[in-house]
C-alpha cells in the first residue's frame, strides 16, 4: 500500500508542476506532501517503475558546471500518466 501511495504522490507532484521535474525536485516536493522523508533509493525506484508502466518518460541532461556537472533526469507523465493523476484526484475532491 505505501509503494501505491508513494507512485501516486509522485504522479501528482509531476502533475502540479505543470512542467517536467528532476528525481531532487519530485523528492523534495513529495516529502514535503507527506511530511516525512523518503529513501532517495526508494524514489528511484518507484520513478523507475512508474517509467517500466508507460506513466512517465525520462531525458537526461548534463548540467552545467554551476550545477556541480552531474547529469540530471527529467521526467514528465506521459498521456496515461496525466489520466490516471486526474482519475487520482478527482477521488480525493470532496464531492458538492
Amino acid at each position: 500500500m505505501a509503494k501505491i501511495l508513494l507512485k501516486h504522490h509522485v504522479l501528482l507532484v509531476i502533475a502540479g508542476a505543470g512542467r517536467e521535474l528532476y528525481g531532487i525536485e519530485i523528492t523534495q516536493a513529495v516529502e514535503a506532501a507527506r511530511g516525512s522523508s523518503v529513501n532517495p533509493n526508494t524514489m528511484y525506484a518507484r520513478l523507475a517503475e512508474l517509467a517500466q508502466e508507460g506513466l512517465l518518460e525520462s531525458r537526461v541532461e548534463a548540467s552545467d558546471h554551476a550545477h556541480g556537472g552531474n547529469r540530471r533526469r527529467y521526467y514528465k507523465l506521459t498521456p496515461a500518466g496525466e489520466t490516471l493523476a486526474n482519475e487520482i484526484l478527482s477521488k480525493q475532491a470532496p464531492e458538492a
